[in-house]
């Protein structure tokens, strides 16, 4: 059993890249369990499309520039 702050963790790590299995079944077995964290991710989900549309809206950012922005990311992360 993970605790909630390695759950958020994995969570995020989620949105920029494909977790482990082990990372996966860790995460699900977690928010079947807590319900606090079962909120945070619907509410980070809501936050992360309110976000995402109004960049494209103001910006008109395509898909192409977001998943370049994410290996950018991912490269200065390390991960």
């Amino acid at each position: 059993m993970i605790n909630c702050r390695k759950y958020t963790r994995y969570l995020h790590k989620s949105e920029i890249q494909e977790l482990e299995w082990y990372e996966k079944m860790l995460s699900n077995y977690h928010i079947m369990i807590c319900k606090s964290c079962k909120i945070y991710t619907k509410e980070n989900s809501l936050i992360n499309e309110y976000i995402k549309h109004q960049i494209e809206k103001h910006l008109n950012i395509d898909e192409q520039d977001i998943i370049m922005q994410k290996q950018e990311l991912l490269k200065k992360l390390k991960l």
